[in-house]
């Protein structure tokens, strides 16, 4: 409990610090931001670049409409209040005010609305129609990395594999996860994916890098293509891509409304808290921290 107060203690502090004060908070705030934003890019780097490969690049754009948008909040904050230096300070809830803020609701919740359901909509398509209709072939893999987890292993398979109608060679790593325990005469395998042939299983379960491994790929987006038995991968963009916009949705929305409540309820003080503002870069700030978190977890344990 004296966390928790000391937590709270420590926002009290900061939503009621001096306005003269408030915008060397927010600057070095911005800072810290960017900083963590540049580990992410090391943290989550090869990552991204694998899983965005497999896409369309219509289907990227789409994805990261809302990250956009959300950007397009964050810059026009730190332009607004570090750049021309205007002040953070209450004001009156009017009507100019009210409308301001439903426009950034409007639009920052059309915009995590519109990524969570296209990257549901990628994700119920890929991992069963373009699985089903993926063209079957051998893949060569040129090297192996096992991560050992907390519940389990992964591996990650660097493989090369030629598209048989335009001779085409595409790379790409692609993934399994399991729980592997061992016994006294060999490794259990019953954590694999089920449909993870016996073979591949098998060598996976030892830690013995499979010199070719069976595929599925697109046949219209050869990049995109999955292990034969693992339509549907744990670490996959999908996981990754919804814990963010779930995160970020819950929290500008606390945010927004307590402001609200702050403004509007039947015992307001009828105006809108300096703070309020703080939701315009609560979107990038958040996805920046959870990335900064994932990405340290991937580098440990492996994507």
């Amino acid at each position: 409990m004296s966390g928790v107060a000391t937590r709270r203690s420590s926002f009290a502090r900061f939503i009621k610090v001096e306005p003269e004060r408030r915008g060397a908070a927010i600057f070095w705030w911005t800072i810290g931001l960017l900083v963590l934003g540049a580990y992410d890019i090391w943290a989550m780097g090869p990552y991204l670049d694998n899983e965005l490969r497999r896409l369309e690049p219509w289907k990227v754009a789409a994805i990261f409409f809302g990250d956009a948008i959300a950007a397009l909040w964050f810059i026009r904050f730190a332009v607004a209040r570090i750049v021309l230096g205007e002040p953070l300070e209450d004001r009156p809830a009017g009507a100019r005010t009210r409308r301001t803020i439903l426009l950034f609701l409007i639009t920052m919740f059309g915009g995590l609305g519109v990524d969570a359901s296209f990257t549901i909509y990628l994700h119920v398509r890929e991992y069963t129609a373009e699985y089903d209709a993926g063209q079957r072939t051998i893949a060569t893999v040129i090297r192996m990395e096992t991560f050992h987890g907390p519940k389990g292993r992964n591996w990650a398979l660097h493989c090369e594999w030629r598209d048989g109608s335009t001779s085409k060679i595409y790379r790409g790593l692609l993934r399994v996860h399991g729980s592997v325990g061992t016994s006294d005469d060999e490794p259990a395998i019953d954590g694999m994916p089920p449909d993870l042939p016996g073979v591949t299983a098998s060598l996976l379960a030892e830690d013995h890098t499979p010199a070719t491994v069976p595929i599925r790929f697109d046949r219209d987006w050869p990049a995109r293509a999955w292990i034969e038995g693992v339509a549907s991968d744990d670490n996959g963009l999908f996981w990754v891509s919804l814990a963010i916009v779930l995160i970020q949705a819950v929290i500008v929305a606390l945010a927004a409304l307590a402001a609200w409540a702050r403004a509007f309820a039947r015992d307001s003080v009828g105006v809108f808290p300096w703070w309020i503002e703080l939701c315009k870069v609560l979107p990038t700030g958040v996805e920046i921290v959870v990335m900064a978190f994932i990405g340290t977890m991937f580098r440990i344990f492996g994507a």
